[in-house]
């Protein structure tokens, strides 16, 4: 089974440059952090998130 979640937002800006990300407007990272940012708010620990680049579309 495969999930996939998918959406647009202009609230993930990324932290760096456009030339150091994994991929081009691609800003999982930043949600990442946000996320876990959240969830710690609710006493639910993460661990600290790390970019991935699983492969293109």
């Amino acid at each position: 089974m495969k999930n996939t979640v998918t959406f647009k937002s202009d609230l993930f800006k990324p932290f760096l440059p456009e030339d150091s990300q994994v991929n081009p407007e691609v800003y999982g990272a930043e949600l990442a952090y946000w996320l876990s940012k959240k969830l710690a708010e609710k006493n639910i620990i993460t661990s600290y998130p790390e970019s991935e680049d699983w492969g293109g579309f």
